[in-house]
């Protein structure tokens, strides 16, 4: 297809623990994630939308 999706996450992580917090999480820490695939289907009738289109086999 020549098209790509990408896919990104951040979150920040903050221990429930009050001692552990206090000593090495005074701020949280912030997680981040990407991932970047290529898109093989494309829906054949260009009526439907992504979500009406039927599943490939």
């Amino acid at each position: 297809m020549g098209c790509l999706a990408v896919v990104t996450f951040e979150s920040t992580y903050n221990p429930i623990t009050p001692i552990i917090g206090r000593i090495l999480f005074q701020n949280g820490v912030t997680l981040t994630a990407s991932s970047v695939l290529s898109v093989e289907y494309s829906c054949p009738n260009l009526t439907h939308t992504a979500a009406q289109c039927p599943k490939q086999p």
